[in-house]
């Protein structure tokens, strides 16, 4: 699942920290980087949250359980225009 990584994973209270160095796969090699996820839940599931952090590029993507057409058509449109990868591994 994470071939040659460094994972570390935090937890407290309902709060879920997982740091890795693998940040994308590119032409058939792991790129590195700094990506943060950090999982907020709820007992309801109605606040449930999901970010995703790349500390080098000072960027940030919230996923939450509701959104907005207008929010879900925008995310649509970025996943459409992003390249496909594909990757095998023997097991």
């Amino acid at each position: 699942m994470l071939p040659s990584d460094v994972c570390q994973i935090y937890k407290k209270g309902t709060l879920l920290r997982m740091n890795n160095t693998l940040a994308d796969f590119n032409e058939r090699r792991w790129e590195r980087g700094d990506i943060l996820f950090l999982f907020s839940a709820t007992a309801q599931h109605e606040s449930d949250e999901l970010i995703i952090m790349d500390n080098n590029s000072k960027v940030f993507q919230r996923v939450r359980h509701e959104e907005s057409e207008a929010e879900v058509d925008e995310e649509d449109d970025v996943l459409m225009s992003s390249d496909i990868v594909s990757a095998q591994m023997s097991t």
